[in-house]
């Protein structure tokens, strides 16, 4: 395998859960329903589902669980090979927190099956008419045990084969190659989702900078996956920068906000954008291009502040850019550029001609093109000039 991928490889543990929560159901049969198997269609036609054989508001801590470790593990890490590919530097951290909700996991079991008999008498009581066939499918409470595990395993992964052109060395190759974007698609899912809720709100408020601020540490964990990754870290660090310390985010910050969920809720876009800053170019300069601030924007108490890096880059753009057009939010106009009226054109300042006897000469060819050669030369050889008498001074 190639240097950088086995790189990525080294830099990277893998979790893997193992989660199994009872559904708590049986499958529904004819007699539960004082039906024959005549009365009922065949069943490569339909089903009668299933029936619930407890509350179902019991189980729901379990699939609480089963999504926290989700978080956790999506937390800093992304999606690979069945569990999720975390930095080393977070492996303890995430471990951590793993061992927690196991730890919860079985509590909640051990709480579980010790009600479990009542629970079924309750849900019976609460529907007498079904008690023959819910009584029929209950299982005991030390089989209903074994229904329930939580478990997590980390692992690191290695080639099978050091020769990088192997075939059973693709694969591997493939899937660590896309690590890089799906790390990218993730981020863009995410920025999507928070943007619609803040566009339907028409307003954010600092609880709402968790998520984004979320995203930085997962970019910024995973950097070494792809060198631009660095640069979106940096725009995100420019948008938290000029966010309010308190209060609701609205104006020119949300403004701000939405754009930048915008720019990253765009694989393409968020990709360029992060390489042109490697490449140079200054976050509040590449803000400045993608979030227009018009001119005539009324600009709140404490505002003028936080738009001032995105105006001041924007005075200094001179290439045309495309107005930012945000859902929920009033379009933003382009900036206009004053133009500086023309100077009026200065008459030319006539220089006074002092005039000297002409002496005729013979004709000679001149250029029309050099004026300089069209001036008549005195020829002195054959008209000696008369000298000015001393009186005017020359001599």
């Amino acid at each position: 395998m190639s240097t950088v991928n086995t790189q990525v490889l080294e830099d990277v543990v893998c979790f893997h859960t193992e989660v199994s929560i009872w559904s708590g159901r049986k499958k529904l049969i004819p007699e539960d329903l004082g039906l024959s198997s005549d009365q009922i269609p065949p069943s490569e036609l339909a089903s009668l589902g299933s029936k619930k054989i407890c509350d179902p508001d019991l189980l729901s801590p379990f699939q609480c669980l089963k999504r926290r470790s989700e978080r956790a593990l999506s937390e800093f890490g992304i999606r690979f090979l069945g569990g999720y590919a975390v930095p080393a530097a977070e492996m303890a951290r995430t471990a951590k927190e793993l061992d927690e909700i196991q730890n919860e996991f079985t509590r909640n079991v051990s709480q579980f099956v010790a009600v479990y008999d009542d629970a079924i008498e309750e849900w019976i009581k609460a529907h007498p008419k079904y008690e023959t066939a819910l009584r029929k499918s209950a299982i005991s409470s030390a089989e209903v045990a074994t229904r329930f595990k939580f478990g997590w395993n980390a692992f690191k992964i290695v080639s099978a084969t050091e020769d990088d052109q192997s075939p059973v060395n693709q694969s591997l190759k493939t899937q660590a190659m896309g690590l890089k974007d799906r790390l990218i698609e993730e981020v863009a899912q995410s920025a999507q989702g928070l943007l619609e809720v803040t566009n339907k709100r028409g307003i954010a408020y600092q609880r709402t900078l968790r998520p984004l601020k979320g995203l930085r540490r997962k970019l910024q964990g995973l950097a070494f996956l792809d060198p631009k990754i660095k640069g979106i870290v940096a725009i995100i660090d420019q948008c938290i920068q000029m966010m309010p310390a308190g209060g609701d985010i609205e104006g020119i910050a949300l403004i701000t906000f939405t754009g930048v969920l915008q720019l990253l809720g765009d694989p393409e876009r968020i990709k360029n954008a992060g390489q042109k800053v490697i490449d140079g170019a200054v976050p509040s300069q590449l803000l400045a291009s993608e979030i227009e601030i018009d001119e005539e924007t009324e600009l709140n108490e404490g505002e003028e502040t936080l738009a001032l890096p995105l105006l001041e880059q924007q005075a200094q753009l001179n290439v045309p850019t495309t107005p930012l057009v945000m859902p929920g939010l009033p379009k933003v106009a382009a900036q206009q550029v004053p133009t500086v009226p023309p100077m009026p054109s200065m008459p030319t300042p006539v220089q006074p001609v002092v005039s000297q006897p002409q002496v005729a000469s013979a004709p000679e060819t001149t250029k029309p093109t050099d004026a300089v050669k069209n001036m008549p030369i005195p020829k002195a050889a054959a008209f000696p000039m008369p000298l000015p008498p001393k009186s005017q001074g020359f001599f």
